[in-house]
């Protein structure tokens, strides 16, 4: 509650903060506060870089220029902003590349649209500097992670490892209100059931995650007997496609785990997309005991496997209208152009089903795809429907991907090939094989968080489990 409580005095703070360099702008009293945005901005950019070896990266001599403006300049705002960007965007993270640009491509066109009007042009030009801050603060979101990343991992390869998790899980106890009482069970080497009946939510969780990976068993043949090309469901003039299909899955972790025990890994992994599937966001009541400090991991997590089943289900809506003048293989090139736009659309805060439904139709019209009407409405419509919560196609997403990332997690007896091929195979189902990488890539992320969960708790794990 506290924490919420913080966030919502920050917001606050933070939409004021704009607000009133909006009217300072507009009563053209003072852009002192422009001024100072932008030499915090070239400020911390220095400090992550030597910008004297890169004069690229320096934007000092754009906001002198800015600064000795008598009266707002949109032309030199536009050329400091410019710079400024080019630097975040030149040291940003690659996976927000797309959306960092096509943001600042829109901005940029309605501060040149906005030269005639200088209500409007202020506006636009606190939404720019609004969006180099959020850019800023990502950029050191990043650096920050790096160096989180990069610490722990020199310390987990170390010989101080097994202190480090120690240190976590005794740190863990003492929030359940058993710490002393567990370490000295500990030393003791004494039965510790005591201390599992503190757990409750953890041992059916494991205990229906375990049910889970042992359904999934590995199985290499299926995945060479994979069909190539499975036949879709046809969805014409508005009916919807039947995906009650069975879904197969096969198999057993991409990556190796060193010093997890493999039934413990399956478990916790399994037992995390189980979670991911909610279509409520987790909260610390909901978490499994065990995991109650990695709510923001699983969040994360969570709103990872909506974007998978939006960009499935725009799959398979778009495959049904553009497969008709099409061979398979332009199909697919096709949706993989286009649902890298759509990854980008979906990382965008204020991006509704609309807009998806929009990218949608446009794409139909302007590559004749389609004789049948393909207006924005019709469009958004489908597309609300196949991810309505009480449908049976949104099921049916969610079971075709979660049995892709529950294959993965389950496939360490399976060749990258194999892999490949399976998991493709199942995706095919809501026309979605463009998102093998996407999947194997969440994949990942849960075994990351199953990892620290599992050398954290292996003893708890192994009584439960074992």
């Amino acid at each position: 509650h506290s924490r919420d409580q913080s966030m919502g005095l920050y917001q606050s703070i933070n939409d004021a903060f704009w607000q009133s360099m909006l009217d300072d702008m507009n009563n053209d009293s003072s852009f002192e506060k422009m001024i100072m945005v932008f030499c915090k901005l070239q400020d911390d950019v220095s400090q992550l870089c030597n910008i004297e070896s890169n004069s690229d990266l320096d934007s000092s001599s754009e906001i002198e220029a800015l600064a000795s403006k008598e009266s707002f300049d949109g032309e030199q705002f536009l050329k400091t902003s410019q710079k400024m960007f080019n630097a975040l965007y030149k040291l940003g993270a690659q996976i927000r590349e797309e959306y960092a640009m096509n943001n600042f491509t829109d901005l940029e066109e309605q501060l040149q649209s906005a030269s005639e009007n200088p209500a409007e042009l202020t506006r636009v030009a606190t939404r720019m500097l609004r969006f180099l801050y959020v850019l800023n603060q990502l950029l050191h979101a990043d650096v920050i992670n790096s160096q989180i990343r990069l610490l722990a991992s020199i310390y987990t390869q170390s010989e101080n490892s097994d202190k480090a998790f120690k240190y976590l899980e005794s740190s863990f106890w003492k929030r359940q209100g058993k710490g002393e009482e567990h370490e000295q069970n500990d030393a003791e080497g004494q039965e510790r059931n005591d201390d599992l009946r503190q757990l409750p939510k953890t041992i059916d969780w494991l205990h229906s995650a375990s049910a889970t990976a042992s359904e999934c068993a590995p199985n290499p043949e299926a995945c060479d007997g994979a069909k190539k090309n499975p036949s879709l469901p046809q969805m014409r003039s508005g009916r919807m496609a039947s995906l009650d299909s069975p879904v197969d899955t096969g198999a057993n972790s991409l990556r190796n785990m060193k010093g997890i025990q493999r039934k413990h890994r399956e478990a916790c992994s399994c037992g995390i997309i189980q979670l991911m599937m909610k279509d409520q966001a987790v909260t610390t009541e909901t978490l499994p005991e065990i995991l109650d400090m990695e709510q923001e991991r699983v969040l994360g997590l969570q709103n990872a496997f909506q974007r998978l089943l939006v960009l499935s289900a725009c799959c398979l809506l778009l495959h049904q209208l553009i497969e008709e003048k099409n061979p398979p293989q332009k199909v697919e090139e096709q949706k993989r152009s286009f649902i890298q736009r759509f990854k980008a659309l979906l990382l965008h805060p204020e991006t509704k089903m609309s807009d998806l439904g929009a990218e949608i139709s446009s794409f139909v019209t302007q590559h004749r795809c389609n004789s049948i009407a393909t207006s924005e409405e019709s469009v958004s419509n489908l597309l609300n429907k196949l991810l309505d919560e009480e449908s049976p196609p949104y099921e049916s997403l969610k079971k075709t991907i979660s049995s892709s990332l529950c294959t993965v997690v389950l496939s360490e007896d399976v060749s990258r090939s194999q892999l490949e091929g399976h998991i493709k195979q199942l995706l095919r189902r809501s026309a979605a094989a463009v998102l093998y990488q996407e999947v194997l890539e969440t994949a990942e992320a849960v075994e990351d968080v199953a990892a620290v969960a599992c050398k954290v708790h292996k003893d708890t794990l192994a009584k439960i489990i074992n």
